[in-house]
């Protein structure tokens, strides 16, 4: 327990999860993301317990108030976030039964933020991997993260290790511009530009 490492989480074998997007002076912003599920062996073999990952939730609330909720794009092996890499940012975590999900925000105006849209735009398939700071115990069959484990960032790869933790399809994306809103419509809050999205264009929330 003394000894901790870095913990980077990626996969291979996913499939992908269509999730509610919408385009905001020229941001992708994905909502409802899944980033990591608790209680459930990864392809890493690693388990992350509940209790773990919901006191992580509520201490990255202070990344995201401060704005620092960055990740990079691809999945150094490093234990922080390089701001000349950063691609995206987590714009509101929270967990949902055993799953911790989130909005995330592809930006750009950063030169890796950039090239993560131009393979969205392509048609290129990506997820979200966690990196983190703490110790694990081997079990029989699978090792348990501990408790001192701490989240450094989610980074966009293309293989994550939880499974069905993807962004959405660039060719569901509708740009802000095109949401032809009545006055009923109208909203303040861009978390509601997903619900107005589902009504208009038939989708599922």
């Amino acid at each position: 327990m003394n000894n901790q490492y870095l913990i980077r989480e990626f996969n291979e074998n996913v499939e992908l999860l269509l999730e509610n997007v919408v385009k905001v002076n020229g941001d992708y912003i994905y909502k409802d993301v899944l980033l990591q599920k608790a209680d459930t062996k990864n392809a890493n073999g690693r388990i992350y317990p509940s209790s773990v990952l919901q006191e992580q939730v509520k201490s990255y609330q202070d990344k995201i108030n401060n704005k620092q909720g960055t990740g990079e794009l691809g999945h150094p092996e490093r234990a922080d976030v390089d701001p000349k890499f950063i691609s995206h940012t987590i714009d509101k975590i929270y967990m949902k039964n055993n799953e911790v999900r989130g909005d995330v925000r592809v930006l750009s105006r950063t030169t890796h933020g950039r090239e993560a849209i131009g393979l969205i735009e392509s048609d290129i398939k990506l997820g979200l991997s966690s990196r983190g700071l703490g110790s694990i115990v081997k079990k029989s069959d699978h090792v348990e993260v501990q408790k001192d484990f701490s989240f450094v960032c989610w980074d966009i790869v293309i293989d994550p290790s939880t499974e069905k933790a993807y962004l959405n399809e660039s060719k569901s994306l509708i740009p802000l511009n095109q949401l032809y809103l009545s006055k009923e419509e109208t909203f303040k809050d861009a978390n509601l530009l997903a619900v107005i999205m589902a009504k208009k264009y038939k989708r599922q929330v």
